[in-house]
């Protein structure tokens, strides 16, 4: 059982990684640049080999060369998007991190920002003078969290492994 478990677990890798292949070649073919702030259900795209790092609107952006339009904000970077200062904080805590630890799904030591990136943000802020005219962030301000809302998707969550497991 074991084997067969690890071998749907690979096909399901396989596909997903496809499935976002296929989507990021559409994404591409678009006339478009995509500028992504990164989340907590991801890896980092400093942590895979095939990204690289360029100066893009005044601020560091990570891409890969086959999808050079496809870019990801760096933490704590100030760009400037149409004469708006812009700074940038991805990352989240994980309200599902147990649940997908339980079902061997992906989870991340490094989906909330680490003490260092928290630094280098509030060293970006202070070069700024704390002046920036836009912050975008991956999650909102946790007292603006729409914890009813959370709990829902976190009960459905639960109430689907269940169903699937039993």
């Amino acid at each position: 059982m074991g084997i067969l478990n690890a071998l749907k677990y690979f096909a399901g890798v396989f596909r997903l990684r496809m499935t976002i292949y296929l989507l990021f070649g559409v994404l591409e073919s678009l006339p478009i640049t995509i500028f992504a702030i990164h989340g907590n259900h991801e890896q980092r795209p400093y942590m895979i080999d095939s990204y690289k790092e360029k100066l893009w609107h005044g601020g560091t952006v990570f891409y890969e060369e086959e999808y050079p339009s496809i870019l990801f904000a760096k933490d704590g970077e100030i760009f400037d998007l149409k004469g708006k200062q812009t700074v940038v904080m991805g990352e989240a805590y994980s309200i599902d991190k147990a649940i997908r630890i339980a079902y061997g799904w992906g989870w991340w030591e490094d989906e909330q920002p680490s003490d260092e990136i928290k630094k280098y943000v509030e060293q970006q802020l202070e070069k700024s003078g704390w002046q920036v005219d836009v912050v975008l962030s991956h999650t909102t301000p946790l007292k603006y969290e729409p914890v009813e809302v959370l709990w829902l998707v976190w009960i459905r969550i639960v109430l689907t492994s269940q169903q699937r497991s039993g």
